[in-house]
């Protein structure tokens, strides 16, 4: 995991540059530090936009103040990666899960952004729009931010409104997490 507490030593790999997710990060104060990144030259057989978006990071990360970039000279493929980390006690910060390595620290953007997920428990009270009627009869559907789908049991008469919901339980999809709620207040007739 990241130390939050004293500057480190990262290394970064090109795919990771190019994702841009690490500017946010660094942008976010979580990262400080020197960060060693390859030198974007040598990757002539990427496409054109990668290599712009990978040159776009680097001008972010360079405008951070927290921040003291090296560029490496070669390329940093995987061995190589693992080498510069291990010569400079550094940690890889990576968008490659296949990067993982016994002797080096390694972070996978994915794996923080999944640690950083709220988790939504049985009993926790939530204020939701919603939006449209669900698959089954009397369902009404939700979102929260970040996508995540609320399936209101009971919540068809509900579209179009603002409700108070009790969370009930989740669900892990292929598509993402699907929330399961029931309205906190039920309609007197």
């Amino acid at each position: 995991m990241l130390n939050l507490t004293r500057s480190r030593t990262y290394v970064l790999d090109f795919a990771t540059l190019a994702d841009g997710r690490i500017a946010g990060l660094a942008k976010s104060g979580l990262l400080t530090g020197k960060v060693i990144v390859p030198d974007i030259a040598r990757y002539k057989e990427a496409n054109a936009p990668l290599i712009e978006r990978a040159r776009t990071t680097l001008e972010q990360l360079a405008k951070d103040r927290g921040l003291k970039i090296q560029v490496s000279r070669s390329a940093l493929e995987p061995e190589e990666l693992v080498k510069v980390a291990r010569r400079n006690k550094a940690r890889i910060l990576t968008v490659n899960r296949e990067l993982k390595h016994d002797d080096v620290p390694v972070t996978v953007l994915d794996e923080l952004h999944e640690m950083l997920k709220p988790v939504y428990l049985p009993g926790t009270e939530l204020l939701i729009k919603v939006v449209k009627r669900g698959k089954e009869a009397g369902e009404g559907i939700g979102y929260l931010e970040g996508g995540i789908k609320v399936v209101v049991e009971n919540g068809a008469g509900l579209v179009g409104k603002d409700a108070d919901v009790i969370i009930q339980g989740a669900l892990e999809t292929a598509v993402g997490r699907v929330v399961f709620a029931k309205p906190k207040y039920s309609e007197v007739r």
